[in-house]
């Protein structure tokens, strides 16, 4: 760590102004392991003597981060200033270029997206079991094909079984596979799933479905590595590397007693937990992208792009249904809109009952202030309103910052000053959309 009297010289020395809280913590040790060198300051009058030592271009001030943001914050790199004098951000594909394997279909790059292909990375040799969890529409299946492609047993194709999709009294069979007459109608040996993975990797959709008479069963091929055919009399060893996916919170229901304490132990180890997309909302607009580009080719139809108050909406919206939601509304969008731009009229009824509601439709360059309106619901932190609402107003004026503040009635400074504090506001408008979208957005320009 470097003292006072290193100057503060190195590209890569960061101070930090806040307290001694755990959030600091975490956020120092965050950056140490990207080798920075790091500091921390108890007041912006420490702050200001220590910047004093400091060349022009050496140091980096950040300010304190709420505990809330330490996990899903993106990295904040030396020299993170812009012409403006406005903190910035990395962009996530730099980062995704370093990491090694291939992550194809896995779009974005925010910091909870490259937090899961950094996990990614770490386990994809492992012949332990994983445990990818996370809400329906996640892409938890793109994350086990991504473990997969990325591991020694990438040679061989995945086998994947859908736990829900099949029946509880043919589960077994389909699992384990059973011996010729071992019930009626069994006139030929039939050769399970784990046999048909061995060497490779099974992929457990929907583990949660699995009956828990099965369970035990699946418990002695995870710590054994062997299995028995119905009707079989005899263990056969299997080389199979289990991935096993759920929207199930299975702690829960191990309480509820519908999910074996021991297999949840057994699973639990290697976990990646697949953010749902309002947690990730900076990713939205590459995915916008991508999904218009092949929807477009998919439905053999022009893509006219997406207009500003659209794209509000989308990135206003909550996305119960997470990635698999927001394709499906632009298929829909792609087809209503007959090759124009997408406008708000063209998108589901559902999405005019967000939060970003649309009250007047817009045309491109109105200066109607009153076209938006935005809700919160009862019992939210002051703060956080105020922040939620500077970043849908920042959004709706395509991130011109001059008239956002005199929409809001406060100095472009201090809107500057409250934009750096949210650390992410950045990310929460369309970016480097020139040919993409309408109305293209440059955040750091005041124009």
């Amino acid at each position: 760590m470097r003292t006072k009297t290193d100057s503060f010289t190195d590209q890569n020395h960061i101070l930090i102004v806040g307290d001694d809280s755990e959030e600091v913590v975490r956020l120092r040790e965050l950056l140490e392991q990207h080798d920075y060198q790091v500091s921390t300051v108890s007041k912006g009058s420490d702050a200001h003597r220590q910047m004093l030592n400091a060349e022009p271009g050496g140091i980096t001030l950040v300010p304190q981060v709420p505990a809330q943001q330490i996990d899903s914050a993106p990295m904040v790199t030396e020299n993170a200033q812009n012409p403006a004098g406005e903190m910035s951000l990395p962009e996530g594909v730099r980062v995704r270029e370093e990491l090694d394997g291939d992550y194809a279909g896995i779009i974005g790059g925010s910091a909870a997206l490259l937090q899961v292909l950094n996990t990614i990375n770490l386990f994809a040799n492992s012949q332990a079991a994983v445990l990818i969890s996370g809400e329906t529409g996640t892409g938890k299946e793109l994350v086990a094909r991504a473990l997969h492609r990325n591991s020694n047993r990438s040679e061989k194709k995945m086998v994947t079984a859908n736990c829900a999709a099949i029946s509880e009294s043919l589960i077994e069979n389909e699992l384990f596979g059973h011996e010729k007459e071992a019930f009626t109608g069994a006139d030929t040996q039939h050769i399970g799933l784990f046999e048909e993975a061995n060497g490779s990797t099974l992929l457990l959709d929907e583990i949660g479905e699995l009956p828990r008479a099965l369970q035990p069963k699946l418990l002695r091929a995870l710590e054994e590595g062997e299995i028995r055919r119905v009707g079989g009399n005899s263990q056969i060893q299997v080389d199979v590397r289990v991935v096993a996916a759920t929207n199930h919170v299975l702690a829960q229901d191990v309480k509820k007693g519908t999910f074996r304490q021991d297999l949840y132990q057994r699973l639990k180890p290697l976990e990646i937990v697949v953010p749902a997309l309002r947690e990730r909302r900076e990713d939205i607009p590459e995915l916008i992208e991508h999904f218009l580009k092949t929807g477009s080719q998919e439905q053999d139809v022009k893509n006219g792009g997406i207009s500003s108050q659209a794209f509000a909406l989308l990135q206003g919206y909550d996305w119960p249904g997470n990635i698999r939601e927001l394709r499906g509304f632009l298929t829909r969008a792609l087809l209503f809109a007959k090759g124009d731009i997408i406008l708000p009229i063209h998108l589901p009824a559902e999405l005019q009952g967000s939060d970003v509601r649309l009250e007047h439709l817009p045309q491109e360059g109105s200066d109607d202030e009153e076209r938006l309106t935005v809700s919160f619901p009862i019992g939210r932190p002051l703060k956080e309103i105020e922040q939620a609402f500077i970043l849908k107003t920042l959004t709706w004026m395509n991130g011109n910052k001059t008239k956002t503040a005199k929409v809001l009635g406060i100095a472009v400074r201090t809107l500057r000053d409250k934009l750096k504090t949210y650390v992410t506001s950045e990310c929460s408008v369309p970016q480097n959309c020139n040919r993409k979208f309408s109305n293209p957005v440059n955040p750091g320009s005041d124009n």
